[in-house]
């Protein structure tokens, strides 16, 4: 559900656009978009994971944790300025990072949050440091981040689920075990974009079609 929001903010920005959860004290990047043809190892690509306080997403997660965020180590910040630098990421609602992952990138991110407002996954874009403008990239990572939380607030949100498949099985009688989800894409593919394609079942295997 967040691949067409990483292609739109990449194709606004022509920055490398990423979507990354939390694994204990690492952040790991599920999804990356960009052109560059050394995409696969360059900082924040898909399946790396890299220390909390070294990415933009990282920060976003430590600024949202509940417990902890002060104990994780930020290179030249002081316990005091580390708690300045959380509330100022939460008061403007996205962070940056400017050459702590590498010497040469710079990255901000935003959270994305469930139906309770949990931050569960954070998405945001590298650039290389001499073209990063955070003022011209906030915009559409804070855009990106609202799209990609609608979905996944709409997929599990617990009162929405709840009184729709309350509707549909009054014509449907599903099993008990079973949940409503429903997804939506809607564009065109941008065939410029270098990004990974996930296998389809057959329709057959995954649909069951029902008549009056």
């Amino acid at each position: 559900m967040a691949q067409p929001a990483l292609v739109a903010l990449h194709s606004q920005t022509a920055a490398a656009a990423l979507l990354a959860i939390r694994d204990g004290d690492e952040t790991v990047c599920l999804s990356f978009v960009s052109r560059d043809p050394d995409h696969a190892s360059a900082p924040g690509a898909r399946g790396r994971r890299e220390p909390l306080h070294t990415t933009a997403q990282g920060l976003v997660f430590l600024a949202h944790a509940n417990t902890g965020a002060a104990d994780q180590p930020i290179t030249g910040l002081g316990s005091g300025e580390l708690q300045h630098s959380l509330a100022k990421i939460r008061r403007q609602g996205y962070a940056v990072t400017v050459g702590t992952l590498s010497p040469e990138t710079a990255g901000l991110a935003a959270p994305i949050r469930d139906a309770l407002g949990t931050v569960v996954a954070a998405v945001g874009v590298v650039t290389p440091v001499e073209t990063f403008r955070p003022l011209r990239l906030a915009p559409p990572v804070l855009a990106a981040a609202e799209a990609v939380s609608r979905c996944v607030q709409a997929s599990r949100g617990p009162d929405w689920r709840l009184d729709e498949q309350a509707t549909v099985a009054e014509v449907l009688s599903p099993p008990d075990e079973l949940i409503l989800f429903c997804g939506m894409s809607i564009g065109f593919e941008d065939v410029t974009v270098d990004y990974a394609r996930t296998g389809r079942a057959p329709l057959e295997e995954m649909v069951t079609f029902i008549e009056d």
